[in-house]
């Protein structure tokens, strides 16, 4: 799927592609442990299953979460930037 977007949209930057690199590592990697767990114990397996996608929603509820906060917290820094441009700073004036 990554693969598929990148190809349609003509990305060939070499970071996308070291992503996605270490994407299919890690994929890779998860998928053998699992079946290794499977052969030596299923029971493990089974949790593993049931573990890891549980994780990654919450991963991705927190993530999701993150950027709403960030974006709001760039648009309050925003309007107190415009504040502080608009403000007009004169020159202290000699008194007496």
């Amino acid at each position: 799927m990554v693969l598929i977007y990148i190809i349609y949209h003509n990305v060939s930057t070499p970071y996308i592609y070291m992503q996605l690199g270490h994407f299919l590592s890690s994929f890779a990697t998860f998928f053998s442990g699992i079946l290794i767990a499977a052969i030596c114990c299923w029971e493990v397996a089974l949790l593993s299953l049931l573990v890891v996608p549980m994780i990654l929603v919450i991963g991705a509820t927190y993530t999701k979460k993150m950027n709403t906060v960030s974006t709001v917290k760039l648009l309050y820094l925003s309007e107190a930037t415009t504040m502080v441009e608009q403000v007009h700073i004169y020159p202290a004036q000699n008194i007496g």
